[in-house]
């Protein structure tokens, strides 16, 4: 079973600041290029989990979405809604022949 201590979100400030997040610069966690991105925040889930040291945050690739397979998606989800439409207005018609 994993235990947590530390949360990081990359996100709007305004969305978690009141929740007890606080910005990564103070806790030394940068991104994989060095950085301190203004929407990175940390929050500690345990006492003395960052310690002082420099901590480095690195991306998921699941993330990485190349230009394929955002057309691979894009062409998927055009077609299953232009069915969804499609299957309405078929059911709409037969409704209306019944009638």
């Amino acid at each position: 079973m994993w235990t947590y201590i530390v949360k990081a979100v990359e996100s709007s400030p305004a969305n978690y600041v009141s929740s007890g997040f606080q910005s990564c610069r103070r806790f030394q966690v940068c991104a994989d290029n060095g950085k301190f991105p203004a929407g990175m925040l940390v929050k500690k889930l345990k006492a003395g989990a960052l310690d002082g040291r420099k901590w480095v945050y690195s991306y998921s690739t699941v993330m990485d979405i190349t230009g394929q397979t955002n057309l691979s998606f894009l062409h998927t989800h055009y077609f299953m809604r232009g069915m969804f439409f499609f299957l309405i207005l078929l059911l709409l018609n037969i409704k209306k022949r019944a009638a």
